[in-house]
């Protein structure tokens, strides 16, 4: 499991270029199938355009790159987009750009900087997160215990599903694949804290 960037939610926004409107929609996607959905999506919220120009990324279990230029001339569409997502280094994410034209030809510089700029545009203001590999551990310890765990352990957590305060203090959380096992160590050395491993998947963390 490696790290990787994506987008948090659906967001779009618009452009017009010699009175052609170009809307571009980012979208999060985990394969095919939500590829399609996002083009489904934007079909439905924007009938009757000119074109659906699309790309996207992601890994399903191996990278997967998708595009269409519908109907542009070859390559002033599709591949700009996918060129953005992967100028960003994005994975797991889709672009959608819907184009109404407006009766004036771009040519195929002209549309190549359209679709690139529409989409750059709706990703200056889409959040982007970070995917981390996590580890999600129940651990108990000793009411003594908790405050030097939540003094020198706490920058280990990267989230947080739940804490009990019963008996003891039991915690459900999760840290990055990468930090466990030195977060592990000093669980031990510090708060002699019993814990169990239960799962490993994606978590998303906002970037700074």
């Amino acid at each position: 499991m490696q790290e990787y960037l994506t987008v948090q939610s659906l967001s779009e926004s618009a452009i017009v270029v010699k009175k052609s409107r170009f809307i571009a929609i980012l979208c999060p996607v985990n394969n095919e199938m939500e590829l399609s959905s996002c083009l489904d999506k934007a079909r439905v919220l924007y009938p009757r355009a000119t074109h659906y120009c699309y790309a996207g990324i992601f890994k399903d279990p191996v990278i997967i790159e998708r595009f269409s230029d519908d109907n542009e001339p070859s390559g002033t569409a599709g591949k700009p987009i996918l060129s953005v997502l992967r100028g960003a280094k994005l994975v797991n994410a889709a672009a959608v750009v819907i184009r109404y034209f407006g009766g004036t030809l771009l040519g195929a510089g002209g549309l190549v900087k359209a679709y690139t700029e529409a989409v750059q545009q709706t990703l200056s203001r889409t959040e982007i997160v970070r995917m981390v590999p996590s580890e999600k551990l129940l651990i108990k310890m000793e009411y003594s215990a908790y405050n030097q765990f939540m003094s020198k352990l706490q920058t280990f957590i990267i989230g947080t599903a739940d804490t009990q305060f019963t008996d003891n203090v039991s915690i459900q959380l999760h840290v990055a694949v990468a930090a466990a096992e030195d977060f592990k160590h000093k669980l031990r050395e510090i708060c002699h804290a019993q814990y169990t491993e239960t799962e490993k998947k994606y978590l998303p963390v906002k970037m700074l």
